[in-house]
């Protein structure tokens, strides 16, 4: 389980909590799309400046309906991106 469990239900919900928390001008992101359980998947880094590059913040599964999401399910875990062959990190 996340450790925020967090429900947004609808476009406009999850469109709100994008526009407002993923992205403004406090956080700077990169996505590397993979895989996981046969499921689309996008790992995200999160720009850290003491780093000067973006570290592994999470991992996001798609689940698709119809060919539109149904539902994303986020794992704060980036413990987990060596074992998808995911960089340590993302240079500027």
């Amino acid at each position: 389980m996340p450790p925020r469990p967090t429900w947004y239900s609808g476009r406009e919900q999850v469109a709100a909590f994008v526009r407002g928390y993923l992205f403004t001008e406090r956080t700077r992101w990169r996505l590397v799309p993979t895989s996981a359980n046969g499921q689309p998947a996008a790992a995200a880094y999160l720009w850290d400046e003491q780093a000067g590059a973006f570290m592994p913040e999470g991992l996001h599964v798609l689940t698709l309906r119809g060919g539109e999401i149904e539902e994303i399910m986020g794992f704060r875990s980036p413990e987990v991106f060596p074992r998808f062959d995911l960089p340590a990190s993302i240079a500027a």
